[in-house]
Order: structure tokens, then C-alpha cells, then sequence
């Protein structure tokens, strides 16, 4: 039984990554931030693994935060859990995105 749901969630995983990153390059190029002209597929893993990376990184210790104090202060463990997830968002993971998009950029010029 765990063999397939294991299975299952490894390819929802693997098929997610390059649509987050076109998704992302798709964000960038909209409000006219340096992107490159085309993303192939293996760019676009890449910058969908990487996105999922920061945000493991940066959000696993208040995860951990947040299950310690959910039982006793459901709204603040909620509250605390938006709040990092906007931040580390905006100021982490974005930014690195950008960097390795306007890398890219240069690298085809």
C-alpha cells in the first residue's frame, strides 16, 4: 500500500517541478524582469527544484515552530506559518530566482 501512494507522489513531484519553473519565468517576463527568451525543459526543473528548495530550507525551522505551539495557539501558529511563508517568499526566494534568470540571460548573450 505504501509502495504506490510513494510512487504516486515521486512522479505529482517530478511533472510539478518544470511547471513551477515556467510558471516562475512566466511571472518574471510579465513584469518585464530579465528572462531568457526560451526555457527548455531542463531549465525549467531546475528553477522548480531550486524554488522548492529555498522554500524547504527557509520554512522547515518555523514548521517546526509552528507544530510545537498549533495544540495551544491555533491562530498564532496559523498566523506565524502565513507570515514566514510571505516573507521568505518575497525576500528569498524570488530574489534567487531572479539572480538565476538574469544569469541565464547572460549566458545566451
Amino acid at each position: 500500500m505504501l509502495m504506490p501512494l510513494l510512487a504516486v507522489t515521486l512522479a505529482t513531484f517530478a511533472l510539478m517541478l518544470p511547471i513551477v519553473g515556467y510558471m516562475v519565468r512566466r511571472g518574471f517576463a510579465s513584469h518585464g524582469l530579465p528572462t531568457p527568451a526560451k526555457l527548455r525543459l531542463w531549465g525549467a526543473t531546475m528553477l522548480g527544484l531550486s524554488s522548492f528548495g529555498w522554500s524547504v530550507l527557509f520554512t522547515a525551522p518555523v514548521a517546526l515552530v509552528v507544530h510545537s505551539i498549533q495544540h495551544d495557539h491555533q491562530i498564532l501558529a496559523f498566523a506565524l506559518n502565513l507570515l514566514a511563508g510571505v516573507i521568505v517568499g518575497l525576500y528569498v526566494i524570488l530574489p534567487q530566482q531572479a539572480l538565476r534568470l538574469a544569469r541565464q540571460v547572460g549566458a545566451e548573450s
